[in-house]
């Protein structure tokens, strides 16, 4: 995490002092599994998300399959709608 958000520091996107919650995740598998539940359970998910004021974004915090471009582009249109 200290890396990243290290990183994230050089490139000027955020400040150490700006984060207010950290957490790591370690998963057994890299990238979602559709399933052809996938997209109910996503909605169920992320309708009570919402509801608790809680952004989920990323590969794994948005069920999808993305390049790391469109993580990117995706987790910036969520900070620029907060």
């Amino acid at each position: 995490m200290e890396y990243a958000v290290e990183g994230l520091e050089r490139l000027g996107v955020i400040k150490w002092k700006e984060i207010l919650f950290t957490k790591v995740w370690l998963h057994e598998y890299g990238y979602p599994v559709y399933t052809i539940a996938r997209d109910d359970k996503r909605k169920i998910i992320n309708d009570w998300l919402n509801k608790h004021n809680i952004k989920s974004v990323g590969r794994w915090g948005s069920w999808h399959y993305w390049n790391m471009d469109k993580v990117y582009e995706k987790v910036l249109e969520n900070i620029c709608n907060i």
